[in-house]
């Protein structure tokens, strides 16, 4: 099979988690000389219950109907939080094996899941650098106390700025240093890594000089 044959698409939730994972996955495919042996289509479903009601719709109808990816093998990321469900107890539950059996109905090859623990937001502050970069707030100040989604937010409101989950954050993302974040997250992102062909140790040592 020519390796340029395979798509790969990544499910998110929010333009916060597409901008992110776009920026991921330029990190790796630097890190793998400059290029990927797949296509990569990037899908923001705006809101967690699309997982279940539109992934499978657009995978069908927008991805394998296009001419260019004719003959293509498809293999999906579901990238989400690990505690999605604990942030509001009347969000929808989504019954992920549903999920995967309706994508695997359509022939797709493999079905992933990469669930940031707790939130993407602790992958965010992982670089905490990065954080106060973009707050602008001296390098000595002491963040590590901030976690997760609500830690994330409080921490913008002390500096006078405002995060809010899915929705895109001018200059957050690029303020990141992916590498660390790759590093303290490699048990995490390692299904990535495998999936887009980029060599892994699941160590964490894979970007040490």
């Amino acid at each position: 099979m020519n390796p340029d044959s395979t798509v790969v698409v990544l499910f998110v939730e929010g333009e916060t988690e597409g901008e992110f994972y776009r920026a991921l996955v330029q990190t790796l495919r630097n890190m793998n000389g400059g290029r990927l042996n797949c296509f990569i289509e990037y899908q923001v479903l705006k809101g967690i219950g699309n997982f279940s009601t539109k992934a499978e719709r657009i995978l069908k109808k927008d991805l394998m109907r296009n001419p260019k990816y004719r003959s293509c093998h498809f293999n999906v990321l579901l990238c989400y939080d690990s505690d999605v469900f604990d942030r509001n107890e009347n969000r929808v539950r989504i019954n992920w094996n549903a999920v995967e059996e309706s994508m695997h109905a359509l022939n797709v090859s493999n079905v992933f899941h990469i669930r940031a623990t707790s939130t993407i937001e602790d992958w965010f502050l992982a670089d905490s650098d990065g954080i106060k970069k973009f707050l602008n707030i001296s390098k000595s100040a002491d963040i590590s106390n901030y976690k997760g989604l609500s830690g994330l937010k409080n921490l913008f409101s002390k500096h006078g700025k405002s995060y809010s989950k899915g929705v895109r954050c001018e200059g957050l993302v690029s303020s990141l240093d992916m590498q660390n974040i790759l590093k303290a997250n490699c048990s995490q992102v390692n299904k990535l890594c495998h999936i887009l062909g980029v060599p892994c140790k699941h160590d964490g040592k894979c970007l040490q000089k």
